[in-house]
């Protein structure tokens, strides 16, 4: 996990350092609305001292993002939230016989749900007479993880961070279409079942398409 600091934070010191030396020009806010496909990586599971590497794999599922920013030219900052979910589609048979027998707090009836806060920063590359900018982008926050089923439900919050590439399309002079690709990371959500501390180590991709609106 301090791994993942270390890198959330020269990503993001990266992203500062490109501002810095960005000309003046006025910043102009925007807002942008995305739906998006994600995909959570088979995750490792801790129960109580036993560890299940892999031992929960998720359906696809899917979400949304809100975001509300300010656009300078090449560099834009933003406050965004995200909601995903993603059900589990199966689980190793060993976390079922051997550490939770007789009844599993982990299991195919939990629904993950993710919503995410994230200060994300972008750096648009602006390519001359072309309705095409690709950009990479960077973002850190706080992520509340809800595993959900028909007789509980339990939370956490966790770090996240998530780093990604994409292109926006012009539309309209102020309208664009946003279409790209982020990695998703966290810390590791605990919750408590029926007596049982459940940990996961959870990341996932998510691919996203919205629209995004200039306010000016």
């Amino acid at each position: 996990m301090m791994k993942q600091h270390v890198l959330a934070g020269v990503l993001m010191a990266s992203f500062a350092v490109a501002g810095s030396v960005q000309t003046a020009e006025a910043a102009k806010p925007y807002a942008s609305a995305s739906g998006v496909v994600s995909i959570v990586n088979d995750a490792d599971v801790s129960i109580d001292d036993a560890s299940y590497p892999e031992g929960v794999e998720f359906d696809t599922g899917g979400g949304a993002l809100l975001a509300l920013g300010l656009d300078s030219g090449t560099i834009r900052f933003e406050g965004e939230v995200g909601y995903r979910v993603n059900g589990i589609g199966s689980v190793d048979e060993a976390i079922i016989t051997e550490a939770l027998p007789g009844e599993a707090p982990v299991n195919s009836a939990v629904t993950l749900e993710t919503l995410t806060f994230m200060g994300n920063a972008y750096i648009d590359f602006g390519l001359p007479s072309a309705p095409v900018t690709p950009y990479i982008m960077g973002g850190i926050g706080l992520a509340s993880v809800n595993f959900d089923h028909d007789d509980w439900s339990e939370d956490d919050s966790v770090f996240a961070w998530q780093a990604g590439a994409g292109v926006g399309i012009t539309i309209l002079p102020n309208l664009m279409l946003d279409l790209g690709y982020r990695y998703v990371a966290m810390g590791d959500p605990e919750v408590t079942v029926d007596g049982y501390k459940v940990k996961y180590e959870l990341d996932s991709h998510t691919a996203v398409a919205g629209l995004r609106v200039g306010m000016f």
